[in-house]
């Protein structure tokens, strides 16, 4: 994520079954600058995303689809650009933590993303 993060024009990005094989994965301060979109898809060992103060700072979307062993990312609350938060075929308590837990993660922005969930 590092060395991605630092693609100067990078509006999309896509993490499918196979394309990652950590446990965690970390985006740094000032890293993404100009992403829109990030999906992580079917990624099985991913179990922590963070997200620092200043990385992607204009996301729009994040999608999350069939990461079942993914806990909720930290630092969600300083994606403020976010306007949807996708989540597919995730875990039932992962949906209720991030449904409950919505109004602290986005306390001090203008508005709420919205989050759409999908099984099937």
């Amino acid at each position: 994520m590092p060395t991605s993060g630092r693609l100067p024009k990078l509006k999309s990005l896509c993490f499918h079954l196979g394309s990652f094989k950590g446990k965690e994965m970390v985006c740094l301060g000032k890293g993404f600058s100009e992403l829109l979109v990030l999906k992580h898809w079917k990624l099985e060992s991913l179990e922590e995303l963070q997200v620092e103060e200043r990385a992607m700072e204009k996301l729009r979307e994040l999608d999350i689809r069939c990461c079942k062993k993914l806990k909720v990312p930290t630092g969600l609350k300083h994606l403020k650009s976010l306007q949807e938060l996708k989540l597919t075929n995730m875990p039932e308590n992962f949906i209720t933590t991030i449904e409950k837990k919505k109004w602290q993660i986005w306390d001090d922005t203008a508005h709420l993303p919205r989050i759409t969930k999908d099984n099937w």
